[in-house]
């Protein structure tokens, strides 16, 4: 069977396309996933779809479809011709028409092949030595201009869920397309390189500043650029370490959905190289300050006093910075320093006229530093009063929170039936949102309340479902809660 296929033909029984007067062969196993894209021409096909129908007899990983996915894009001389849709899959998007299998129909040229058996040491070298040459003119002036090389590094994945794998390798995937479309005169390294070279370098074993140096070493690239989402639905941090072979800075960008966060990190990334380089032109304060609070993000999810160090040395520099002052004054609360949240929250009405939301957060503190030391009515008289100012019928992320800190500040008070009301709203917001942690923190403590109303059977079910869809999704950080009240349920 033949295809032409944007104006290129495709010989299914020789394995060949021929693309102007160039033919070439292709592999039997890409040939078979090319195959099953034109068979399904125009819909989305899952990762999991095309390991299952083109890999039945193996068993690989993800990583054999990017691959081969891009030689496909290389044999067809174009990056677009199958489009990658973030966590759903991929798709091929081209004009495709049968070819009778007549005399008139175009031949392609015989070629003679060689096949020559290459000991992998020598690969190895022949592969680093053409990426030091990359695809750069030979001349005065091309040696002379700044052509970066840019490459990207597998998404750093750390947030709780397991649902997320596929980032790792897709993220880095849907970003190179981003790039490879909109910055001019650069080279991005291709996904296959980008893999070939970390198998070189066997990445599993290395440190992060050693499989820098090494990448740098091996693929002569001007930037290594490294993506890191952390955090949880509806509020992911995305730290961007920006590396060239000298130095390093970072900047961080916040984004509901996984999605939004690779879109806006390469948004971000091309920002970064609309300016003059070499980079030595970029302001060192404001790099200095955007990697501070990129850490002080990364440590937040991580460690509290490392987040409070990197936060008070930031606020220090850009004192009226909201969002800092923000997530100081919750570490603070966290970590029982009351006195020094309550100057938090001062300094951020100091700061001049907020928005509805900042203001809403503000007082949304306010209640929660009341509940720290015990007095329960001032803190709901305070959240209560967000309602004035602030939509919390809409579903958000401060409406769900809103409603959840009401709940266990009713818990405490032991007014049962009004608490399970305000974890039956949060639940509500949390599952129009899709936030899975928010859902089954919401189920556990909704449990709680029902259980101490002598509603056994129907608390019990709740706190199974909610413990059942924690161990399926692996969220660790819920599984000590789930143990808190373990006891409430044997």
């Amino acid at each position: 069977m033949k295809y032409k296929i944007e104006g290129c033909v495709l010989d299914e029984k020789t394995r060949t396309l021929v693309v102007g007067e160039e033919d070439t062969k292709i592999r039997p196993r890409t040939l078979s996933l090319l195959l099953y894209f034109i068979n399904n021409s125009g819909r989305i096909i899952s990762k999991e779809e095309l390991l299952a129908s083109v890999w039945p007899d193996v068993v690989v990983d993800e990583a054999v479809i990017f691959q081969s996915i891009s030689e496909i894009r290389k044999l067809f001389k174009n990056k677009h011709i199958i489009i990658n849709h973030p966590r759903k899959g991929y798709q091929l998007v081209a004009n495709i028409s049968s070819i009778k299998d007549t005399a008139s129909a175009q031949k392609p040229k015989i070629k003679l092949r060689i096949g020559i058996v290459i000991a992998v040491s020598f690969i190895t070298a022949v592969f680093i030595g053409f990426l030091k040459e990359t695809k750069t003119v030979a001349t005065t002036e091309a040696e002379t201009s700044f052509a970066p090389k840019v490459l990207i590094m597998p998404v750093v994945n750390n947030t709780s869920y397991e649902e997320h794998k596929w980032l790792r390798l897709g993220g880095m995937d849907h970003v190179i397309a981003i790039l490879e479309e909109n910055i001019k005169g650069a080279f991005i390294y291709e996904f296959e390189d980008v893999i070939q070279i970390l198998q070189i370098v066997n990445a599993q074993n290395t440190t992060t500043d050693v499989l820098l140096n090494k990448m740098f070493e091996l693929s002569n690239a001007t930037n290594i650029i490294q993506l890191e989402f952390v955090g949880k639905a509806l509020e992911y941090k995305v730290a961007i370490t920006f590396a060239t072979a000298k130095s390093s800075q970072k900047t961080v960008v916040f984004a509901q959905t996984i999605d939004d966060g690779l879109n806006l990190a390469a948004s971000e990334i091309l920002r970064h190289f609309d300016a003059p380089l070499p980079a030595t032109n970029v302001s060192l304060n404001n790099d200095f300050l955007h990697t501070l609070f990129a850490e002080a993000m990364l440590a937040y999810e991580k460690e509290w006093a490392l987040a409070i160090s990197f936060l008070e040395s930031y606020i220090s520099i850009e004192p009226k910075s909201v969002i800092a002052l923000r997530y100081l004054t919750k570490l603070y609360i966290l970590k029982d320093r009351l006195v020094e949240a309550e100057q938090m929250l001062n300094r951020i009405e100091d700061t001049g006229e907020l928005s509805k939301e900042e203001f809403a957060y503000h007082q949304y503190y306010s209640g929660l530093l009341q509940k720290k030391r015990g007095k329960y009515n001032e803190a709901l008289d305070w959240l209560n009063r967000i309602d004035e100012n602030f939509d919390t019928n809409r579903p958000s992320i401060l409406s769900a929170r809103l409603n959840y800190s009401k709940g266990e500040i009713l818990l405490l008070k032991q007014e049962f039936e009004k608490a399970k009301r305000q974890f039956e709203k949060a639940l509500k917001f949390h599952e129009f949102t899709g936030n899975v942690v928010g859902i089954n923190s919401a189920k556990i403590m909704m449990s709680v309340a029902m259980i101490n109303q002598n509603d056994i059977e129907n608390a019990t079910a709740l706190f199974n479902s909610a413990n059942q869809q924690i161990e399926e999704l692996n969220i660790v950080f819920l599984e000590a809660m789930a143990s808190q009240h373990q006891h409430l349920f044997n």
